[in-house]
């Protein structure tokens, strides 16, 4: 779900967003934190996947601060 809402978030940004750094950043942190989460599930590492998974909150969240 996080993984379609960065790449929703890219795609459809705002003009004003689309060409700011600060915005590009988040968003890749977003997706970046997924990915993180989807390889240590696929590895199947219970210490890895709990890490990713505390990992995933907090890109979202300064992105919504931030961006809305």
């Amino acid at each position: 779900m996080l993984d379609y809402l960065a790449a929703q978030m890219k795609a459809k940004a705002p003009a004003a967003y689309a060409g700011d750094a600060e915005f590009i950043k988040a968003v890749d942190g977003i997706a970046a934190s997924v990915d993180a989460f989807a390889k240590a599930a696929l590895a199947g590492d219970a210490a890895a996947i709990k890490a990713a998974q505390g990992g995933l909150k907090k890109p979202y969240a300064m992105a919504f601060v931030k961006f809305g």
